[in-house]
């Protein structure tokens, strides 16, 4: 197993366990005391929400808000949701504007270093626009969304966006 395989799989170690001592990591993954450490240290340099606690009882705890484990997108996955969250942008009063730049910027780095100047060029000249509104969003209206969704065809989709640019376009002739 890599040391980058063991790092995603202590991750989720981390995330189940949630309260642990270096020797459990150690003995976990097969691994030396010393070498638990260095590990734990890198899960804590890459973001990974860890603090010890000294002591008879200490060790390592992650703090209340758990990571996801991690995830793995091709580059087109990778832009569609960096675009999804870019048209985000528009409405001001979804409660999260700081998570959805976070994601954004995190998955802008985790590009490959050729396709960014590309998607910088893109977000200069596309956007996913839509009118800006002001939509109360409550978490039981979030959660009962569902309940009235309707199923859109991609071709209905289309006729829509075009009938809609052509609408927008009228004024301006």
């Amino acid at each position: 197993m890599s040391k980058t395989e063991k790092l995603f799989d202590l991750i989720n170690y981390v995330n189940t366990k949630r309260k642990f001592t270096a020797n459990d990591v150690a003995e976990e993954f097969g691994i030396s005391l010393r070498t638990a450490h260095r590990y734990l240290l890198e899960l804590d340099h890459m973001g990974v929400p860890l603090y010890t606690e000294q002591g008879r009882n200490g060790g390592y705890r992650t703090l209340q808000g758990r990571m996801l484990p991690p995830i793995i997108f091709n580059e087109d996955e990778a832009l569609a949701i960096f675009f999804a969250f870019q048209s985000l942008q528009f409405y001001k009063s979804l409660p999260f504007e700081v998570d959805i730049k976070s994601a954004s910027r995190k998955l802008f780095l985790g590009l490959p270093g050729d396709v960014r100047p590309q998607v910088e060029n893109l977000k200069s000249v596309l956007a996913f626009w839509n009118r800006e509104r002001d939509i109360e969003f409550t978490a039981h209206s979030l959660m009962n969304m569902g309940e009235d969704a309707q199923v859109i065809e991609p071709q209905e989709m289309k006729e829509y966006i075009v009938a809609s640019a052509r609408k927008m376009l009228k004024q301006y002739e």
